[in-house]
Parts: C-alpha cells; structure tokens; sequence
C-alpha cells in the first residue's frame, strides 16, 4: 500500500509534464517488480537496477540531464520504500533541488524528505536549498520548501528557517496556499522544541482564524490548538474568534443558506474545520462574555439536533461519509459540552443521544459513545443521567468482542460506581472478567480492587471479593491488588478473623493459585491464631495445607512460607518441633536457592535461641500500615485510559501525564502506601540517591517503562557523568529533550551536554555525557529536567545528579608531616575559615567505619597524625577553576554520647561551611 501510494505521489501529483507515460523507464521498473514470482526475483531484479543507477551516477554523472536524474531518484526512492537501503545518488537528489522545473525539484525535495535527516553530513546543503526557495519569487518553490520543513524538522532547519516561516505566516499579502504550508512548517519546528513567540506575533496568528479561506483557518486552527495546550496565555484571544466561526458554521447551515461556508461535505460544512476548533475551544474555559456564551449554546445547540437520528417514516439509510462527518463534530461537541460542564439541560441531552449508539453495528461508532458516557459520569450534571443508561452499557461489555470497546464500557462503569450500586457493577464485572480477552483482564481486575475498597460498606464483603479476584484471574493481578488486601487486612481488626478463614478455605484448593498462596501465607502467619479453634482450622492442618503448596510455588512465594513457619513457632509453640522438622529438611535446609537456604538457617537458628525474649520481639505481629493515598490509584493513573482525562475534572489537557514511580518489588506489601505526586509536578529521583553515598555509578531513576543509569567519574575541577537511557515499555519515547543546570549557583558551575536523539525505541538504550566544570565552591546539586512524550502524553522528570562539592577533592601530592600539618592548621584557624560541626552518629559506629565514610566523602585519613590515637585527621586539595582550596580536616569521635565532631580548616571560608554541612547531610 505504501508503495502505491508513493508512486501515485510520484506519477500522478506532478505536472503533466512528468506524468507516467513520460517516464517510461521508472514505468517499466515497477512493472517488473510487480511481475516477481518470488522474493529473490525481486532481489535479483533491484540489485541489477541499483547497479545500472550506480554506473549512471559514477564518471557519467556530468553527462546526465536533469530529467534522468529525476528518473533514477524515483527509482531508489521506491527502492528504499520497498525496504532495502540506499547508500549513494544522495548528492545527485540534492543537486535537483537547484533546478529550475517543478518536477525535478519535487522529486529532490521527496528524496531528502524521505532519506536524509538532522544531522547527516548533506544536511546543510538541504538547508541551503530550503533558503533559497524561501527567497524565490515562485510560490510553488516556496511551498516545496516549507513542505521540506513540514516533513523533515530537525533541529538544523528550526535555527536557520524557524524566522522566515513565521513571517511567511505573518503576512496577509501571502498567497494562501503559502500561508497553509507555512502554518503546518511551523507547527512542525514547535512540536520538535516548543518555543514562546511575542505577543505580535500571537495576535497575527489569531487573526488569521477569520481568514475568508477554509485551508487557511483549518491550517492555523492546527498551529494554534498545538502551541496554546504549552502557552494557553498568548493565544486567549483565539475563543471569541472561534465562538463566532463555528456559530456562523451551523447557524448557515440550519437556516438553509449557504452563508460563509464554502465547503461542504455531504451536506455537512466544514466538518473538519468544526472539529479543530470545538477541539480548540477545549483548551480554555468558558467564555464569560454573554453575547458569546449565547452563540456557542446555539452552535451546540444544532450539533446535537443535527446528530439527532430523524422521526419520521423515511427508512432511506444516509450515506456513511454523512454519517461519520455528522458523529465526528457531535462527539466533539459533547466534548466540550463536558468540559464546560454547566449547562445541566443540553448535558442530559447529549447524554441521552449519547445512550442511543449502543445499537449501532459499527464499533468504533458505540467506543465513542461510551467515551462520551464515561466523560460525562464525571460532570456535575450528568452523573444521573449515565446511571439510567446501565443496562444498555451492561449490553455492549457483555455482547461486543472490540476490546476496545470493552475498555471503555469498563471505564463508564468505573466512572459511575457508587455506594448505591457497587456490588451490582462488581458483580457484572467479575461475570463479565470470566471470558474476557486476556488484554483487557489486568485492566478490569485492577478496577474492580479499586471500586470494591472504595465504596465498600463492609470490609468483609471486600475481602470477599478480592480473593474471589484472585481465583478468578490470577495470573492477571498486579502485584499491588494484593499487597492492598494484605493493607486492608492488618489495619482493620474487625475483619482478620473473617480474613484468616476465607484464606484458609482458599487455600484448601490444590489448584489455587500463587498469588492466592502469597496472601494465605502472609494472613494465616499474622492471624492463623484466630481460627486456631476451629477443628477443621487447627495449627496442625495449617502447617500441613501450606506444606503441600510449598514444591508448587516460586522462589519468592517460599521464602514467604518459610516467614510464616517460623511465626508459627511463635503463636503456636507446640508446632515448634514440626517447624524445625521442615526448617531442617534437606530440601530447604540446602537449597540451592542461596535466599530459601539462607531463611531456613536463620529462621531454625532462631527457634533455638535459649533466650526467651528474643524470638517474640523478631516476630512479634506486624504494625497497622500507615494510612495513604492506595498504591492501586498510582498504578492505574500509569495506565492510558479515558479515566486519565476525566480525573482532571476535564477542565483542558494537560500538560504533563504522571507515567513515573518506583517499578516496585515482592516486599511492597509491608511498606506504608504514600501519596502519588501533584498532577503536574515533575518526576523526581530523591529515593534513588542515597545509593550513591557509596559509590559512583547506579540507577538514577527507575520506573515501570524508563530507566536510567548514570556513571561518575572525576579529574581535578572536572566531572564527567555518563547516563544510559533505556526504554522498558512497547512503544517509543518521542521528542525527547533534556537539560543541566544548577537551581540559582548559576556561575559556580559550566556544562556541555550531549543532545540525545528526539525518540527513543522499545528496548534501545541509549548514552548520554555531560561533562562539568567546578568554577567555584557549591552548595546544591546540579538538576537534568527531561521532557519526553509517552503515548501522547508529555512527561517532566526534574533528576538531581549526584554531583556534590565534596566529589572535586583529591588526595594530597605528597603526605604531610606532623609538623607541616601542625603549622598549616594554626595558620587556617578562626572564622571563617574554621566551621565546627558536631554529627549525631547511627548506633553502633566504630572508628574503621568513620574512616571507610571519610574515604567515601573523599576525605582519605592521614595516619598517625595526631597524638589521640582515636582521633582522625584528613588532608586535601578541592579543586575548582577560581582557585585550588587546601582542606585539613579533624575528627573527634565520642563513643558514650554517640557524636562526632568535625573541624574543617579550609583556605576558603565558603569550602569550610559547604563540606561540614555536606558531612553532616553524608552521615545522616
């Protein structure tokens, strides 16, 4: 298919100078590949056309003519299309661009569009042509040129071209097929480094929305809807003006004039155009003028009666394309309708046609509708209305096969649950999770744990469901669905007994899955007590049940078990003799799995402590988790569904999605759950930090689809970080960015970055270097802002690099003497050069450890240099570029108060107060 439309872009939209008949040999060319019996054919038959085209490009180049230059290129440009690569006849495509005739040029212009990139060493010179066409008097070259900048972009071309589009743009005296092209160059330059323009140069591209062309408002209507989502402010002006086009739209078209619409669609006006700007108009709130509140009801207003199917006898089937132009402006229109969410009439009117595609045979027709439904369950109207449209949504999850529209019959059901109706739509759910395809099962399974917590009067009931869940599809359920039922459980008494039996009559299934065996070990190991009294529950068959599950089940899910063996030594000590039996059994006791085989050593160590108060205090029953926002709302707002616009009160889109976080691990079910981050706060790294205090290379951040890698290296006043970006997910990273700066110790450090490509591949890692200069001593870590787009969503992470002060000192060339360190120290004391810190030190420490901390602090001790044997002294030099600062330091540990002080002498005073409050945040 790709092939053939190329050839009918290279033979059918040129001049009918250059049509097919004219080229015969690219005619014959594709005639022959076409006739192919078989692949190596096609092999055998392009090879021998490459080296033909080869010949004539080599010591006969000079002799060709411009057309046979434009012939040949046609052929690699179909060639590389076909899949194979194309290694020469670049220069030969470049020097069409300097021909005369259309055709040629255009044949130039499609090679470099489709070969070349930012960044190739024929770059420039593509550059250069795209300057001169720019300045041609020929609108069509012009147009060729801003159709090059539209297709390629690069960062190249946005330096040299991005002033001269925006003036092509800004000129009303510029043909309007100019002004078309040169709005979508200039998106194209935004998209690839968004960039603020001044206020004039706003109100022109705003004013030209009431340009009497069609192209040329759909074109700037694009440009606008792309640059106002980042700077809403500058083009504010653009409501009024859109109001007032889409009202002049419909209101033409209902009266049955004509008006200003010259464009129809089967009837429709302008229905692309209408949907650019109802898309627009989403961007802002409300107008609060009330002359264009009015026009834009009315407008809305025949949109709806428009899409309202027709009463009458007349069975005529309308054409598609009316149909689908007609439903693609109404569903825009409930839209905004839902994002103005303040006209409680035409909300239950949209509501109400929304519910009347459910029969509709067509399935992307009802996954509209059921976007639109699961919009409006949001709103402060419609809440009611959607709830009367439940058995039909029941319907369309039940009897369609379209996964995606099973997604969004999910996502309006998640929308609407309430405490009125949540056991009846997660009664449905779960019947309708039983022969779900298996893509959409993680998904539902997630929102059912969340609906069931969320609206659940009855912790058991809960409870109840969720194991159920976990029968169900367990293969499908995060690992966060039951570390949350394992949270529910331990901070609500009322339901640990009822827990621990419904647990124990899981688990009497041979067949239950290992999920279910994770939750059973860990219930029963905390609360097995409770149904300790029950005869067909004793400890004995709670031994034995989780005994027979214990060769069926992974590594993980064993070293939970043996936890849970061992607390029963605790809560049942007549049980501690079987207990030891398995702990001491071969296969456990010598595991070839170092963390099982390490566990059951521990675990029997400790059974035979003769210390009675010990083995109580290790496993003592666990603590109520701390409360917090549930980790299943941080998963599911990863995931891309239409929940993700809807939280956000629908009030516009938003600027950056939240797709971040810990990857997580098989303990996150004994840590507290913690508040996901504010909706557009950047992603930040301040948990991967701590590792680095060690050592100089490590995971700079980690999530479920990004990771990140850095290494360290240091020579006098230089740093050199080295960070490896992996994409983990299926889908490629896009306009990737990134910068290095310091927050407000602007002139204490220089920075060279390397620019990373602007998309990252699934699977591909990819390097980056950042070098940086010490100028002077800082107090802050230098911050790497990268932006990316994910699945349509852009996406802020705010790094701190692990670049500290600290890391820039070195040893000392030659050791000092006690009496050189002596004469130095009395030379660099009193204020300012001396700071004192006195540093509350863990439990435990010893001198060796302090000295293996100075060692990581850069700071290496200078032995037996002073007269107390317990005291350490450190020397060096930090080295930045204003100056090489000497560093003595004195270490004055006190074993009784658990403190250590800390006298730093530097040669200046800002050194000394930054490296003691660096040891003090070091050590801490």
């Amino acid at each position: 298919l790709l092939c053939t439309c190329l050839v009918f872009k290279l033979v059918v939209c040129l001049p009918p100078t250059s049509t097919m008949k004219e080229m015969k040999g690219l005619t014959t060319f594709i005639a022959d590949i076409r006739a192919c019996k078989s692949h190596d054919a096609e092999i055998k038959r392009i090879n021998k056309e490459l080296a033909n085209i080869r010949e004539k490009f080599g010591a006969k180049s000079s002799k060709l003519d411009g057309y046979s230059k434009k012939k040949y290129v046609s052929k690699l440009i179909f060639i590389f299309l076909l899949g194979h690569d194309i290694e020469f006849g670049h220069l030969e495509a470049i020097n069409l661009l300097s021909s005369t005739k259309f055709s040629e040029k255009q044949i130039g212009y499609m090679f470099c569009s489709v070969l070349l990139f930012d960044g190739s060493e024929l770059f420039p010179m593509v550059v250069e042509a795209v300057l001169n066409d720019m300045r041609s008097t020929k609108e069509l070259n012009v147009c060729l040129a801003l159709n090059c900048i539209a297709n390629m972009g690069g960062k190249i071309l946005s330096e040299s071209v991005q002033n001269k589009v925006e003036k092509l743009l800004c000129t009303k005296q510029a043909p309007d097929f100019v002004r078309k092209k040169a709005s979508l160059a200039f998106l194209r330059l935004f998209r690839h480094k968004p960039f603020e323009v001044d206020g004039d140069t706003a109100s022109k591209i705003v004013e030209a929305l009431s340009h009497s062309d069609l192209g040329v408002v759909m074109s700037v209507t694009s440009l606008i809807l792309g640059m106002a989502q980042i700077y809403p402010n500058a083009f504010k002006g653009c409501v009024p003006i859109a109001v007032n086009r889409i009202h002049k739209i419909m209101m033409s078209n209902s009266t049955g004039g004509q008006g200003e619409v010259d464009y129809m669609y089967y009837s429709i006006p302008a229905p692309w155009l209408c949907v650019k700007l109802l898309r627009l108009l989403q961007v802002y709130d409300e107008p609060s003028d009330a002359a264009h509140k009015g026009r834009l009801k009315e407008a809305l207003e025949a949109i709806l009666t428009r899409a309202q199917p027709a009463a009458t006898a007349i069975t005529t089937k309308p054409k598609a394309q009316y149909t689908n132009a007609n439903q693609a402006v109404f569903f825009e229109a409930v839209a905004v309708i839902a994002h103005y969410d303040s006209d409680e009439k035409m909300q239950h009117r949209a509501t109400r046609q929304l519910g009347t595609f459910f029969g509709d045979n067509k399935p992307n027709v009802r996954f509209l509708a059921l976007e639109g439904l699961s919009i409006m369950a949001q709103t402060q109207y419609s809440r009611n209305e959607v709830k009367q449209l439940l058995p039909g949504i029941i319907t369309a999850l039940h009897e369609t096969k379209d996964t995606s529209v099973q997604r969004r019959a999910v996502d309006v059901l998640y929308g609407v649950c309430d405490e009125t109706n949540v056991e009846s739509i997660v009664k449905d759910l779960l019947r309708f999770l039983k022969g779900s395809e298996y893509a959409v099962r993680e998904e539902v399974v997630l929102k059912i744990a969340i609906l069931a917590e969320k609206y659940a009067a009855d912790y058991k009931w809960y409870v109840n469901m969720i194991l159920t869940l976990i029968q169900m599809a367990g293969d499908h359920v995060a690992d966060e669905v039951w570390h949350r039922v394992i949270h529910v459980i331990v901070n609500k008494e009322d339901v640990q007994s009822h827990a621990a039996k419904m647990c124990y009559q899981a688990v009497l299934d041979p067949s239950c899955h290992e999920n279910m065996v994770k939750v059973c070990a860990y219930v029963l190991g905390e609360f097995g007590n409770l149904i300790a009294n029950d005869p067909s529950s004793t400890p004995e068959k709670q031994l034995e049940i989780l005994q027979k599950h214990y060769p069926m089940v992974s590594v993980g899910t064993r070293g939970m078990i043996l936890t849970t063996y061992a607390k029963y030594c605790q809560i049942f000590p007549e049980l501690k003799e079987n207990v030891q039996q398995v702990l001491r059994a071969e296969n456990i006791f010598k595991s070839a799995h170092a963390e099982i085989q390490q566990r059951a050593n521990e675990y029997f160590n400790l059974t035979t402590v003769a210390n009675p108060g010990v083995m109580p205090t290790v496993l003592e029953e666990m603590p109520p988790f701390e409360e917090g926002e549930s980790s299943l709302l941080s998963k599911l707002d990863k995931d891309k569904d239409v929940t993700d616009k809807i939280k956000r009160g629908g009030k516009g889109p938003s600027q950056l999605a939240q797709v971040g976080g810990d990857a997580g691990d098989a303990g996150a079910a004994q840590k507290a759950s913690t508040p996901a981050p504010p909706p557009n706060a950047p992603l930040r790294n301040d948990t991967f930090l701590l590792a680095f205090k060690t050592t100089d290379s490590g995971k700079l951040y980690e999530s479920a689809v990004l990771q990140i890698g850095v290494k360290l290296e240091y020579s006098k006043q230089h740093a050199r970080a080295t960070l490896y970006y992996g994409n983990r997910s299926q889908i490629p990273f896009s306009e990737v960015t990134s910068k290095v700066y310091m927050k407000s110790e602007t002139g204490a450090a220089k920075f060279t970055i390397q620019e990373l490509p602007p998309t990252l591949n699934p699977g591909a890692q990819v390097p980056q270097i950042i070098t940086m200069e010490c100028l002077d001593v800082f107090t802050e870590n230098p911050l790497l802002d990268l932006s990316l787009k994910y699945e349509s969503r852009k996406i802020l992470l705010r790094l701190t690099i692990p670049i500290s002060a600290n890391k820039f000192t070195a040893p000392l060339a030659a050791p000092l003497t006690v009496e050189q360190f002596g004469q130095k120290w009395g030379q660099l004391g009193g204020a300012p050069r001396e700071v004192v810190e006195i540093v509350s030190v863990p439990q435990g420490f010893t001198r060796e450890s302090l000295v293996e901390s100075l060692k990581h602090f850069k700071l290496p001790e200078i032995p037996n240099m002073d007269p107390r044997p317990e005291n350490i002294v450190c020397a060096g030099i930090l080295h930045t570029t204003s100056a090489q600062i000497g560093v003595l330091v004195r270490v004055e540990p006190d074993q009784g108060s658990k403190k250590v002080k800390f006298t730093f002498r530097c040669s200046n005073g800002s050194a000394s107060s930054t490296l003691a409050s660096g040891i003090k945040t070091f050590l801490q």
